[in-house]
């Protein structure tokens, strides 16, 4: 069954540049890596990976970092999303608490929902960056994960 995809409207000012408090903590020693994929697909997720080479963290954590502020609020119209995400979960050890949160959305919109100790941030990326920014943790993390085959 062929779906239907709207086109996105977009209303866009100024975006400010982000605080240096909204980003990953530097306690983050520890990446845990899950996706979720779209819930029409009715596939089996890749199991967890958790990241703990120092380099390839701190090549993650840049890479949040290196994220602007999504568009400030208005109109947006995005595509059809099936909830598809990658899923972040910055810890300073293994199993300890999360830190901070990075979820790039791999359908819709495609922008990083972000939170730090539970809180809520300003999503981050520009519209349509969540597929690239997951692809890019993935190559990083040196994951075989296809996350094409995530999405519809």
């Amino acid at each position: 069954m062929a779906r239907q995809l709207r086109p996105v409207l977009v209303s866009v000012g100024w975006i400010p540049p982000r605080p240096a408090a909204e980003g990953v903590p530097p306690a983050a020693r520890a990446v845990t890596i899950a996706v979720k994929p779209d819930i029409n697909l009715h596939i089996t997720a890749p199991a967890p990976v958790t990241v703990t080479d120092p380099a390839r963290v701190q090549r993650i954590v840049a890479l949040v970092g290196g994220l602007p502020l999504s568009p400030p609020p208005g109109d947006f119209r995005c595509p059809f999303d099936g909830f598809a995400r990658l899923v972040l979960t910055f810890r300073a050890q293994p199993g300890g608490p999360a830190l901070a949160v990075a979820e790039p959305d791999l359908e819709g919109c495609r922008w990083v929902s972000f939170t730090i100790g539970g809180k809520p941030q300003p999503s981050l990326g520009p519209v349509g960056g969540g597929l690239s920014f997951a692809a890019s943790v993935a190559r990083i993390a040196g994951l075989p994960w296809n996350l094409a085959k995530m999405v519809m």
